[in-house]
C-alpha cells in the first residue's frame, strides 16, 4: 500500500496538472458546466436550494457537504448580512459558513447589483465634491489674483498684459467674458479705448473696460501713471471673485474685510448714505447678519439704521412690531443696528458712526457668516440634483434640457468636479460619461484632466450610455470580507487599543477603495494596498508592485495564470478579491446572486474538494487530510480557529501525537497547549507548513498501522490494546 506521504506528494507534486486532468474528467465537467449555465438564473434562495445540482455543488465546494440536508441552517446563514457582526453566519464557529454566504449576494443588497445611473455613495461623494469645491476654487482663485497683483505694477504697455496669461485671464473673467475665445485685437482696442464708435456687444463692461487701466490709444502708459490704480486693482479682483463665484470662500472674505476697514475706520463719521450707496461696503454689512444683499435694498436698511426706536412710525418699530416679519429677521436687524450709531438724519453719533468694539463684532459676524446665503443657495442645488437623479436613465437624459430646471443635474456634476458648463460641449460629456474609466486607453483617460476622469467614474453609464451595475475595484461583499480577514490576520486576544487602531485602519482602507477606479489607482496607493496584501496573508511575500499586477490580471479561468503558480491558492483568492480582468480594466459587477469571480472561486473550490474526496474514496483518507491541511491551514489566522475545524484539527493532532483526549478539554487549555508546539504564523511559511505535513503523513501511518494491530485478535492475546488509563496519563502530560 502507498504511504501517506507518497500519496500526498503524488498528488501534490504538480497540483496544477493534477486538477486539469481532474477538471477534464466527464463528471467534473458536466457538474461544473451544468453550475455555471444555471447560477446565473437563481434569483432567490428558495431558487437556490430547489435546485439540488446546484445546491449540492455549492456546499460541496466550501466543504458543507455533510450539511446539504439541512436547509433551514442553509438559508439563514445566506440571507445574513455580512456586513452586520451579528448575523446568523458571523456568529458560527466554523467560518465555512461565513464564506459560503460571502459567496453569494442573497443577503443585504448590494447597492453594486443595482443598475442605477449612481449609487448612493456615489451622489454622497458627488454632493460632497460640490459643496467643497468653494474652497478649491478659492485657493485657486485667490492665488492667480496675488499673482495679479504682484505682476500688474510691471505692465510697461498692453502688450504686457495681453501677453500675460494670468493677467489676461483676470481681466476678461472679471467682467464676465471668455479668455478662450476673445480675440486679444478685440481685448487691446477695449483696454485702449479704441473700440470703432458703432461697436456693438452684448457684453456693455466692454465699453468701460479702458476706464479701469491707464493706457494711451497707442498702447503706451499715460505720463506718471501705472497700467492700474490701487483701487481699481482691489476693485477688478472683486468683480474678478464674483464673476467667477469666488467670493464666498476664506481667501474672499479677508479680502472683502480688508475693504471694510479701509473704507470705514474706527470713530469715522461716515454718513448712512455713504456706507449704503457703496454697493460693497453693503453687500459686506448684509451678509455679516447673514440677509442675501441681491434680495435686500440700501434704501430700507438706511431707514433701519437711522430709525428711532421710540418713534413707533420708524422703520424698525414698524419691523418688531409686524406680526408678518420673521423672529429671524427682526433679530437680524436688532443686531446690525447695534455695531452702528446713527443720528435719524443719517450722520454720525458723537463719537463716530462705528467704534472698534462695534467693528470687531461686525467683522467677527461677516467671518461667521459670508458662507451663509452660498451655503443656502447649494443646498437648494442639491435637493434640485437629486430630485432630477431618480429620472435618469440614460446619458442623454442627464444632457437633455430638463423643463423648468434646465440643465441643472448637468450642471451641478460639471461644477462638482471644478469644469465651467460654458467651457465644455454635450459632445465631450457624453464622450466622458460612457468612457471606461479603468481602460487607460479609454478617451476619458486619453483626456488627461482628472476632472474629466472623477465626472465618469461619478456615474454608472455603459459604452451605449444606458444605466448600468457600479464599476468598483471591489465589490461591497469583498470590501466586508478583505476588513474582516485583516482583522482576523491580527489572531486572538486583542487589546481594547489595538482593536480600535485596527478599526480605524478598515475605515480608511473602505473609505480609499471605495474611491478608486483603476488598477493604478491601488498599485499607487500603498497602504490601502499593504492592508489587503496583509488580509489575505501575502504581506511577507515580498511582492512587486508588478508582481501584484500580474496577479491581478491573472485570467483565474486559466490554470497556467499567474495566479495559479503557487499551491496554496492566496495568489487566486487575493486575485478573487478585486474586479480586475486580464487586460487591468475594472469589470462590472454583474447582477444576479453571484459575481463571475465568485462563481469561478466556487468552481475552484469544488475541484479541490473533489480531489480530496477522491484520494478518501481510493483508501488514503491519510492524503485527504494532509491536502486539506495545505490547502486550509494558510487560511487559518488564529488556534480557536484550528479548533473549529474538525479535519485540520484531526491532522494538527496527529502531526503533535495529541491523543483522543485532547478534544475533551475546555478550549483555553486546548489553546494553551497548541500554542505550546507551534506558531499560527508558522501555517503561512511553506517550509515549516510542509515539515508538519510530513510529521502528519508519517504519524498517520504509524497510527493506522497501531488501530490495525489493535483490532488484530492474535496481537490481542499479547495484550496488544491500549486502556483509558493510559490516555488519561497522555492527556495530563500535555498540561
Amino acid at each position: 500500500m502507498v504511504s501517506t506521504l507518497l500519496g500526498y506528494k503524488l498528488y501534490a507534486s504538480n497540483m496544477s496538472k493534477t486538477l486539469e486532468r481532474l477538471e477534464n474528467t466527464a463528471t467534473v465537467k458536466r457538474d461544473t458546466e451544468y453550475y455555471n449555465s444555471h447560477i446565473g438564473k437563481v434569483t432567490s434562495v428558495e431558487d437556490f436550494l430547489d435546485d439540488y445540482r446546484l445546491y449540492s455543488y455549492a456546499m460541496k465546494a466550501y466543504g458543507l457537504e455533510d450539511q446539504i440536508a439541512s436547509k433551514g441552517l442553509i438559508r439563514k446563514v445566506l440571507q445574513s448580512d455580512l456586513s452586520d457582526s451579528t448575523s446568523f453566519a458571523n456568529k458560527l464557529t466554523d467560518k465555512k459558513y461565513r464564506d459560503f454566504a460571502a459567496a453569494f449576494s442573497f443577503g443585504a443588497t448590494s447597492a453594486t447589483d443595482t443598475k442605477a445611473a449612481q449609487s448612493s455613495a456615489q451622489t454622497e461623494s458627488l454632493v460632497d465634491s460640490y459643496s467643497e469645491r468653494r474652497v478649491r476654487q478659492g485657493t485657486a482663485a485667490a492665488a492667480k489674483t496675488n499673482a495679479y497683483q504682484a505682476a500688474i505694477g510691471n505692465v510697461a504697455s498692453v502688450d504686457d498684459l495681453l501677453n500675460n496669461t494670468t493677467l489676461y485671464d483676470v481681466v476678461l473673467s472679471s467682467i464676465g467674458a471668455d479668455p478662450d475665445t476673445t480675440s486679444s485685437s478685440f481685448v487691446r482696442q477695449a483696454l485702449t479705448g479704441t473700440l470703432p464708435a458703432n461697436t456693438s456687444v452684448a457684453n456693455p463692461k466692454w465699453l468701460t473696460l479702458h476706464e479701469k487701466f491707464n493706457f494711451n490709444a497707442d498702447g503706451s502708459l499715460v505720463s506718471g501713471k501705472t497700467a492700474q490704480d490701487a483701487g481699481k486693482t482691489n476693485q477688478l479682483i472683486y468683480d474678478y471673485n464674483v464673476a467667477t463665484d469666488n467670493n464666498t470662500n476664506s481667501y474672499a472674505a479677508a479680502f472683502n474685510t480688508s475693504y471694510y476697514t479701509s473704507k470705514v475706520a474706527a470713530g469715522s463719521t461716515m454718513t448712512a448714505s455713504d456706507l449704503l450707496n457703496d454697493p460693497r461696503l453693503f453687500e459686506y454689512v448684509a451678509t455679516a447678519y447673514g440677509f442675501d444683499a441681491s434680495a435686500e435694498t440700501p434704501s430700507y436698511f438706511y431707514n433701519i439704521l437711522t430709525s428711532d426706536a421710540a418713534d413707533s412710525t420708524s422703520a424698525y418699530s414698524q419691523l418688531m412690531a409686524s406680526s408678518t416679519a420673521t423672529t429671524a429677521r427682526k433679530e437680524q436687524f436688532t443686531s446690525l443696528r447695534a455695531v452702528f450709531g446713527f443720528n435719524t438724519d443719517g450722520s454720525a453719533k458723537a463719537g463716530g458712526m462705528q467704534t472698534a468694539a462695534q467693528q470687531t463684532t461686525l467683522t467677527d459676524a461677516y467671518f461667521k457668516n459670508y458662507a451663509v446665503v452660498a451655503t443656502s443657495k447649494d443646498a437648494k442645488q442639491t435637493s434640485a440634483f437629486k430630485y432630477l437623479l431618480d429620472g435618469i436613465n440614460s446619458v442623454t437624459d442627464l444632457l437633455k434640457d430638463n423643463g423648468a430646471f434646465g440643465h441643472d443635474a448637468l450642471n451641478y456634476a460639471l461644477k462638482a468636479f471644478d469644469i465651467d458648463p460654458d467651457e465644455t460641449s454635450l459632445y465631450q460629456v457624453r464622450r466622458v460619461l460612457t468612457s471606461d474609466v479603468s481602460d487607460p486607453d479609454s478617451y476619458v483617460n486619453r483626456l488627461k484632466d482628472e476632472r474629466f476622469v472623477k465626472l465618469a467614474a461619478a456615474f454608472n453609464f455603459d459604452a451605449d450610455g444606458k444605466v448600468a451595475t457600479q464599476r468598483l475595484v471591489q465589490s461591497t461583499t469583498a470590501q466586508t470580507t478583505t476588513g474582516q480577514k485583516y482583522l482576523q490576520s491580527f489572531g486572538d486576544n486583542l487589546t481594547t487599543a489595538k482593536k480600535d487602531v485596527i478599526k480605524t485602519e478598515t475605515k480608511a482602507y473602505l473609505t480609499a477603495i471605495g474611491g478608486m477606479s483603476s488598477l493604478d489607482d491601488l498599485l499607487a496607493d500603498q497602504k490601502t494596498l499593504d492592508f489587503a496584501l496583509k488580509a489575505y496573508g501575502l504581506d511577507k511575500k515580498n511582492l512587486s508592485t508588478a508582481d501584484v499586477k500580474k496577479i491581478l490580471t491573472s485570467d483565474l479561468s486559466d490554470k497556467k495564470s499567474f495566479a495559479y503558480s503557487v499551491d496554496d491558492g492566496s495568489y487566486v483568492a487575493f486575485a478573487q478579491a478585486f474586479n480586475f480582468n486580464s487586460a487591468g480594466t475594472v469589470t462590472r459587477t454583474t447582477s444576479g446572486v453571484q459575481s463571475g469571480a465568485s462563481v469561478l472561486t466556487t468552481e475552484n473550490r469544488f475541484l479541490l474538494q473533489t480531489l480530496e474526496t477522491k484520494a478518501s474514496d481510493d483508501g488514503q483518507e491519510g492524503v485527504r487530510l494532509a491536502l486539506y491541511f495545505k490547502r486550509v491551514a494558510p487560511t487559518v489566522t488564529s488556534y480557536t480557529g484550528v479548533l473549529a475545524d474538525k479535519a485540520l484539527l484531526k491532522a494538527v493532532m496527529t502531526a503533535y501525537s495529541l491523543p483522543d483526549g485532547f478534544s475533551q478539554l475546555d478550549t483555553d487549555q486546548q489553546v494553551s497547549i497548541l500554542e505550546k508546539k507551534f506558531k499560527i504564523e508558522d501555517f503561512k511559511d511553506t517550509k515549516k507548513l510542509d515539515k508538519m505535513i510530513t510529521s502528519f503523513s508519517a504519524l498517520y501511518d504509524v497510527a493506522d498501522a497501531d488501530t490495525t494491530n489493535a483490532n488484530s485478535p492474535i496481537l490481542a492475546l499479547f495484550g496488544g490494546s491500549s486502556g483509558s488509563g493510559s490516555a488519561a496519563n497522555s492527556i495530563l502530560s500535555l498540561l
